[in-house]
């Protein structure tokens, strides 16, 4: 299993920006962020595998004003 970050790019209040997934790919990283938000359906909507070896850091952030 891999990790995956899935993105929207344009989203509104009381949606889902992001979330980081386990998945065996790409497709099914979609498919499971679909499962928990029809958000995710969003045409610019991409998703991108996390890289879980390296250096220590911030895997993912996400900060929205309201």
């Amino acid at each position: 299993m891999k990790l995956y970050l899935v993105i929207r790019e344009h989203f509104g209040y009381d949606e889902f920006e992001s979330v980081i997934v386990r998945a065996e790919d790409e497709k099914r990283a979609f498919e499971i962020a679909i499962e928990l938000s029809d958000d995710f359906k969003d045409e610019h909507t991409t998703v991108k595998e996390v890289q879980v070896d390296g250096e220590e850091g911030v895997i993912h952030g996400n900060f929205n004003a309201g």
